[in-house]
Formats: C-alpha cells, sequence, structure tokens
C-alpha cells in the first residue's frame, strides 16, 4: 500500500494485500464466494446469484456484509435461522457512508468453530463510480475496476481469508483480468479462480482494449503490465517487479500461491479513478498499481511484492505488524539498494519523524482508529530499522526468515523469536519502541 493511499483508512481496515500465511484461527478461513455475475461497464448495471459458503474457525454469533447501495437485494437467505436487517446509508466509527448498505445477520444458535453455513444472494442494479465510497474503483466504458472497495458483491467485513469462484459474463469485446486463473467459458463468459485464499479480496478488471507489455522476468517468472495507453514505464515496472520479486524470494523461498506469471494492472490515464493513488496486491500474483511519479510508484511496487510473503495477522490488530510493517520495512530497504544511500536515509528520516509524531502504541491498536496506519507504516518500520542498527541486517533477516516459517502469526510470537536469537533485553527494547 502506498504512502497516499495509506489516508484510505477505511479501506485499508477491510483488506490485507496478499494472500494470508495465518495458522492463527480467523473468521472466514475456508470460506467460499461462489457467484454468477453479469456486469455492463457501459452503464456499471450488474446482477449477481450465488452463495457465500461460510466455515468458521472460532463461534460466531453473526456477521455483517457490506454492499453497493446502487444493488437492490432480491434474495439473501441463511441456511440456518437468523435474523437478517438491512441498513441504507450507513457509518462506521466516524465514517458517514450514505451510498452503502449494511445487511446484519444475527444467529438465532451461534455457528461453532468448524461447523458450515451457507447464505444464498440475488441482487441486481448499477453500480457507478459516484457510489464507490470506501477506496479505489471506477466504472467507465472501456475501463471498469471492479475492486472489493466498489462493494459489487456481499463483503464480509471480517471474513479475512476466503476463497471464490465467480463465473462472469460481460458485453462482446470486452476481456477480463483477475487474480489467479481466468478461463473463458462461452462467449463473453469466463471463469475467475484464484489461486488460494485472498484475504477478502474478491477483484475483476473489465476492458474491451488494454494494452499488454509482456516478457520474462526471470527464474521461470514472467510479467505483464496491462495500460489503457501505451506505457513508456512499463519496463521501469517490471524491472521494478522482477528486482523486488527476486530479493524477496532469495531470503523467503517461493510465496504461498506461487505463480509462473504476474499481471501488473496500471490505468495510465485519468477516467476519474476514485482514490487514484491506492495500489494493492492479492493473489499472489496480481498487483494495481498507483497513479504517481515513477519514484514513488516503485516505492509503492516494493511493498505490494512484499505483500506476497506478508500478509499475516488480524486487520485491526497489533498483529498486522506482520502485515503492513515487515512489509514497508522491506520495500523502504529494498529502494535503498536500488537507489542508494542518500534516498534510503531521506526515507528513514521521514518515516521517524512521523513516527515521534504519533501518540500511543503499535500494541495498543484496537480496530479501525485514526493513528493505525501511522503506527503499522511508521512507527513499526522505524523501530525494525533501529533493530537493524544495533543487531545487523544479517540477524534481522534471519528472524523474519524464522517469522515467516513460524505458524503463530502474532506478534507476541515474534517477540518472542527475537528474544530467543537476541535475548530478552534486546526484544524488550524493540517491543517498547512499538
Amino acid at each position: 500500500m502506498t504512502i497516499v493511499h495509506r489516508l484510505v483508512l477505511l479501506a485499508t481496515l477491510l483488506l490485507c494485500c496478499a494472500p494470508a500465511l495465518a495458522a492463527q484461527p480467523a473468521p472466514g478461513s475456508g470460506s467460499t464466494y461462489r457467484m454468477d455475475v453479469h456486469f455492463d461497464p457501459n452503464d456499471g448495471a450488474l446482477s449477481a446469484s450465488g452463495t457465500l459458503e461460510i466455515h468458521t474457525d472460532e463461534a460466531l454469533d453473526g456477521f455483517e456484509l457490506l454492499l453497493n447501495g446502487g444493488l437492490a437485494i432480491d434474495t439473501l437467505q441463511p441456511d440456518r435461522n437468523a435474523a437478517v436487517t438491512f441498513e441504507n446509508g450507513i457509518s462506521i466509527d466516524s465514517y458517514a457512508l450514505p451510498q452503502t448498505q449494511r445487511i446484519t445477520v444475527t444467529l438465532v444458535q451461534p455457528l461453532l468453530a468448524g461447523e458450515r453455513m451457507s447464505i444464498a444472494f440475488d441482487y441486481a442494479g448499477q453500480v457507478t463510480t459516484d457510489s464507490i465510497e470506501i477506496g479505489r474503483g471506477v466504472v467507465t466504458p472501456g475501463w471498469s475496476e471492479m475492486t472489493m472497495e466498489a462493494l459489487w458483491y456481499p463483503v464480509w467485513l471480517k471474513g479475512t481469508r476466503v476463497h471464490s469462484d465467480v463465473t462472469l459474463t460481460l458485453p462482446a469485446g470486452y476481456q477480463v483480468a483477475a487474480p489467479g486463473r481466468v478461463e473463458p467459458a462461452g462467449e463473453g463468459r469466463w471463469r475467475l479462480r484464484p489461486n488460494g485464499p485472498v484475504s477478502g479480496r474478491v477483484t475483476f478488471i473489465a476492458s474491451d482494449g488494454w494494452v499488454e507489455t509482456r516478457r520474462a522476468l526471470g527464474e521461470g517468472l514472467s510479467g505483464v503490465v496491462l495500460s489503457i495507453d501505451p506505457e513508456p514505464r512499463a519496463d521501469a515496472i517490471l524491472d521494478g517487479t522482477a528486482a523486488a520479486f527476486a530479493a524477496y524470494r532469495a531470503l523467503f523461498g517461493e510465496p504461498e500461491t506461487a505463480s509462473t506469471a504476474l499481471t501488473i494492472v496500471y490505468a495510465n490515464r485519468d477516467i476519474g479513478l476514485k482514490y487514484p493513488r491506492q495500489a494493492y496486491s492479492t493473489g499472489g500474483d496480481f498487483i494495481v498499481l498507483d497513479q504517481s511519479d515513477e519514484r514513488v510508484q516503485l516505492d509503492t511496487l516494493h511493498h505490494e511484492v512484499a505483500h506476497f510473503w506478508w500478509s499475516r495477522g488480524r486487520p485491526g490488530t497489533p498483529h498486522e505488524f506482520l502485515s503492513e510493517s515487515i512489509s514497508e520495512y522491506l520495500a523502504v530497504r529494498h529502494g535503498g539498494d536500488a537507489w542508494g544511500d542518500a534516498w534510503l536515509e531521506t526515507r528513514r528520516a521521514t518515516m521517524a519523524q512521523r513516527s515521534a509524531a504519533i501518540e500511543g502504541s503499535l500494541r495498543d491498536i484496537d480496530g479501525l482508529t485514526a493513528t493505525r496506519q501511522d503506527l503499522l507504516y511508521h512507527r513499526g518500520p522505524t523501530a525494525l530499522f533501529a533493530l537493524q542498527d544495533r543487531i545487523g541486517r544479517g540477524a534481522v533477516d534471519a528472524l523474519l526468515v524464522q517469522a515467516h516459517a513460524a505458524p503463530d502469526d502474532t506478534l507476541d510470537a515474534f517477540l518472542q523469536l527475537l528474544a530467543a536469537q537476541q535475548g530478552q533485553d534486546v526484544a524488550d527494547r524493540f517491543a517498547s519502541e512499538l
């Protein structure tokens, strides 16, 4: 996630940016959206039917789903006794969302850990760019980004690891890009299946004529940049992707949902995109770039590529350090390797200054707060660089390799590994700097 798109507080509450590797129980682990969707980018008309099959690792009394307010629900039926309420024009904490609807499902009997349930749904209406409120997305003829933040499907806020199987129908002449496998399923139809669980993010890009820049990235890996217009920086984007991917793979091995092909989406023309400086990655093979200058964009890219290995720890908790803070530390460090000490010193100084201005501790993050993102993107990486200054880059690498292989995706487990490696005093000091 880029420096700028981190300001989109609500959107980043809803997502982690790569396939989670968590063994820590999380609501929705193994849950699946199965949908048949018809979408017309020319006017935003969308209809969908399907199910959300829930398999939970912890007891659930109920849950909330968000849906774009331009979509009218015809059916939403759990297969267990439940009270279902609908609310239009909602707010989350202090964020007013007048064009978003919330569906609250309250179970008569709790769903116990390991149990399953299903919710059938059927809805139709229109998704427009103006109706996208919480983050990136756009609906225009020729190029539409149907992101999670567009709420084109019933987004389960706390279903942080979900699978999806979507059959998508588009008008003649359109093509689609999405994480994982994109398989033709008839005239104007595709089946979209990510390679593994994605962090709550079901997304696709529809276009009637993108420009492809495709080439090998080395070691059996290929990459493609999909852009609206011919992109003069496509080679630099692919070079940056290849270098970052190789550096992280050398440290951590293959990402969990290793792919031989990476798709990089870049809307390189002003088409009215909501939150154009938001970027994300998902599925282990799919990156959507922000609109910014080359150096900032590549810095963003380094962070997003790191998420292929580091998307761990539940969002809205201190354990998100294992996703955002470590990814940012690795990205800035890699930027220093690529662009030199002067760039690295400036970047570190900026992070340290922002970190010093933040009240509170990363260890106290509890849900969506005004300081959450600064703590994750400035305090956490600043503490990691201070640790590197004390124990050396090699020792930090050894710690991160251990943490990546560990089954417990919590900040507490990370601190325990640090204490075992460097002693309790070092771990305590690091914890105090968070």
